[in-house]
């Protein structure tokens, strides 16, 4: 799959993205991506051995970008957050980070894309708890709420944070 990012000091998207590929398998996986914008996780799902991808958006101008960027890869226009189909992996990276955001609305679209995955959710959200990290404007959640979210869905959860990401993000993988 290329460098290891995690390992070797670098931060930003890519480690995160390398840190969820360590986490879930994707090889021979259909894999929902949800708010995948301008299809920039795709290569790495891809070399990761994703069997089926399907990305998916709310803004069709992104959308334009992922399309010709990996030409006959599906991207969808999705107006509103209900998704329909089952996926083995659903990942939903940096999706509703506006300040509009509330715990409840994070709450409903996690559920959403919960029900839509046979195997594995991820997601990634911002810590109300910096700890140094930079945090981008927009919606944030105290870990220990992020950790009650998780058990109302799932005992089966793993919550990610890694100090090469740069950010304060945490990844959440739900089972």
């Amino acid at each position: 799959m290329g460098k290891d990012f995690i390992g070797s000091g670098e931060m930003g998207e890519a480690a995160r993205f390398n840190a969820v590929l360590k986490a879930v398998s994707f090889a021979g996986r259909s894999v929902l991506d949800v708010g995948c914008a301008c299809g920039d996780l795709y290569p790495f799902v891809k070399a990761a051995g994703c069997e089926r991808y399907t990305g998916i958006d709310i803004k069709e101008e992104y959308l334009t970008i992922a399309r010709q960027r990996f030409p006959g890869v599906p991207f969808k226009l999705i107006p509103g957050q209900h998704y329909h189909g089952k996926h083995d992996v659903v990942v939903a990276i940096e999706v509703l980070w506006t300040d509009d955001v509330t715990i409840r609305r994070y709450q409903e679209f996690v559920k959403n894309c919960f029900e839509c995955c046979k195997e594995a959710l991820v997601t990634t959200v911002q810590s109300s708890v910096y700890g140094g990290f930079e945090r981008s404007p927009g919606f944030s959640i105290a870990p220990n709420t992020l950790v009650e979210i998780c058990q109302q869905m799932s005992n089966k959860f793993e919550i990610l944070h890694h100090k090469h990401w740069g950010t304060n993000q945490m990844a959440v993988i739900w089972r």
